[in-house]
Formats: C-alpha cells, sequence, structure tokens
C-alpha cells in the first residue's frame, strides 16, 4: 500500500510529545505490505544544510507543490493508521542522484 519511496501524508508528533502536526514524508522502509509500521522520513519546505538534508524537486509525481527537503535527522517509525494517504512518489531522476 505504501512502497519504498512513496510520498505520504502523516501525523508526526513534537519532540517533546505536546502534539502533532500533519506533515508529507517519504517511506524509506522497504519491508513488505505485510507490516503494520512504516519508517518514514520528514519533508520540509524550509531549506536544510548538512549531511542529513536532501532537496528534490517538486513535480506531479510527488504530490508537493513547492521545493521539498527531505530530512534525514527526523525519522519516525509509524503504524499504518497514522498514514491520511498518499501524495506520490520520488522520481526515479531523484534517487539516481
Amino acid at each position: 500500500m505504501f512502497p519504498f519511496v512513496s510520498i505520504v501524508l502523516t501525523r508526526f508528533q513534537f519532540t517533546d510529545l505536546s502534539g502533532d502536526k500533519r506533515r508529507p514524508g517519504q517511506v524509506v522502509s522497504s519491508v513488505g505490505t505485510s507490516r503494520a509500521d512504516l519508517i518514514v522520513c520528514f519533508i520540509t519546505s524550509v531549506p536544510q544544510s548538512g549531511p542529513g538534508a536532501s532537496v528534490m524537486s517538486p513535480d506531479a509525481g510527488t504530490g508537493l507543490k513547492i521545493q521539498p527537503w527531505l530530512c534525514f535527522v527526523k525519522i519516525a517509525t509509524l503504524h499504518r493508521t497514522v498514514i491520511a494517504g498518499k501524495l506520490g512518489a520520488t522520481t526515479p531522476a531523484w534517487l539516481a542522484a
């Protein structure tokens, strides 16, 4: 249902557990579809720098409308029930880079 490199809309918990916010994320786990948990990487529109960040291009395939930044330092293991839906997937060109 949400394979590797899918871009999904999900709830990310605040680090102090005071609440959560609905944000896009990229599925980085490659486990089969029978698993209940997914490993998801945070996506933001705020420019990031450093080794834990990577820029993506917004296009129709990703479902994202503005310049997305993948934050590899913000990763969460989430149950499928907190995933609101699939927005798209990362482009093959971005994966090869």
